[in-house]
């Protein structure tokens, strides 16, 4: 398991090239909103990415398609999103 995060497609690409059997990727898009993702870090204690590097991943990030990755909403609780993502990868 490897957690990334893959702002460009050509990350992805890259990732996908580097694996043998490409089924064995999977990509998971923890999909949220600048608003909603500045208020959990500004909670988090501790944490290392300022402000100005979250503007700059939300300016420099392509959102992958739907054929691409798994599109999980993160305006849930952690269990809910969680259960969304174990969900999602068994299909």
């Amino acid at each position: 398991m490897l957690a990334c995060s893959a702002l460009h497609r050509w990350h992805r690409d890259a990732l996908r090239d580097a694996v043998r059997d490409t089924a064995s990727i999977r990509f998971v898009y923890l999909k949220g909103d600048y608003d909603e993702i500045d208020r959990r870090l500004r909670d988090r204690v501790g944490h290392f990415m300022p402000e100005s590097l979250l503007k700059t991943q939300f300016a420099t990030l392509e959102e992958p398609d739907a054929w691409e990755a798994l599109a999980v909403p993160i305006d849930g609780p952690v269990f809910a999103i969680v259960d969304s993502i174990l969900a999602g990868v068994k299909r």
